[in-house]
């Protein structure tokens, strides 16, 4: 029986070793999930903001219409702010959740890379085991 124990851990280190990548692989998978879930938020929130952005823009038009004032001037050079810092925040609210995807596929592959590393190291052990217990 103490001669299996040799073949054993290679057994076991071979199984460690592939358990090892099928981890790997499934962390960057999930994180590819969660960013692309993530894109799909930031796209919402983009159409809702954007959404609500025109009506602030109808609204605020409307309001000086109702009010005997025609679109020109002051009030015009506020619309066109209002509307330059609408489409900014737009702009930064996608640009963020880009970013956020982003950050979340490269953890999923860092996990991946680490976890294969791990699995060289646990199958160079593993050799290394072998060498000596079988040597030649």
């Amino acid at each position: 029986m103490p001669q299996a124990i040799p073949y054993i851990a290679v057994a076991l280190a071979g199984v460690s070793t592939v358990k090892q990548i099928q981890a790997g692989n499934k962390a960057d998978r999930l994180a590819d999930a969660n960013a692309k879930l993530q894109e799909k938020q930031t796209a919402e929130e983009s159409r809702r903001l954007a959404r609500e952005q025109k009506k602030v823009e109808s609204t605020a038009k409307a309001r000086a219409a109702a009010g005997g004032a025609t679109v020109e001037g002051s009030q015009a050079m506020f619309l066109s702010d209002m509307k330059a810092e609408h489409s900014k925040e737009l702009a930064w609210l996608q640009s963020a959740g880009k970013q956020k995807a982003s950050v979340t596929r490269q953890g999923g592959s860092n996990a991946r890379s680490q976890a294969q590393a791990g699995a060289l190291g646990t199958a160079a052990n593993a050799g290394f085991s072998a060498y000596q217990a079988f040597g030649t």
